[in-house]
């Protein structure tokens, strides 16, 4: 992508800010390391940020590495803070969402990795026969016993 063309994307945010196709295709662009300048990385966590507050659902945030990942080593611990604290109010107001706890637990699951645990025991426990929660229980299990495994999947 290009220069011009994130400006348009970013124009097309300002005129209709629900435009999630376009906040995606800017994370790509501004998570890009050549593209890692100060004020780029702030462009991409308010995107983060907003893509988190309004569809914490969605399965863009569900992989180990997601394009909405922050780390405090690479982001800063300030912005990790802030996006943390984002995650931890919409699972607070969504307590029984298996799909936020999930996506949660994946933001959680390179920096803290015991409340990442937390909230996938805790959508079992809710829905113990969802499919995509034994997977993910299954997933933090093997990285239990094989905690030289995370370093190749972050940050």
């Amino acid at each position: 992508m290009t220069v011009e063309e994130a400006i348009a994307l970013e124009q097309e945010v300002e005129t209709d800010s629900s435009n999630f196709d376009a906040r995606v295709r800017l994370l790509s662009y501004y998570g890009h390391p050549r593209f890692g300048s100060s004020s780029n990385r702030k462009e991409r966590l308010r995107h983060v940020s907003w893509l988190i507050e309004n569809f914490p659902r969605h399965k863009i945030h569900h992989s180990p590495c997601p394009i909405t990942s922050v780390h405090p080593e690479v982001d800063g611990l300030d912005q990790y803070q802030q996006i943390k604290k984002i995650w931890l109010q919409r699972v607070e107001l969504s307590p029984d969402e298996v799909a936020i706890l999930l996506n949660a637990a994946f933001f959680f699951l390179l920096v803290d990795f015991p409340l990442s645990e937390q909230l996938v025991l805790r959508a079992k426990d809710i829905c113990p026969d969802d499919h995509q929660t034994q997977v993910d229980l299954e997933f933090i299990n093997y990285l239990k016993a094989n905690p030289e495994q995370k370093l190749l999947i972050g940050p």
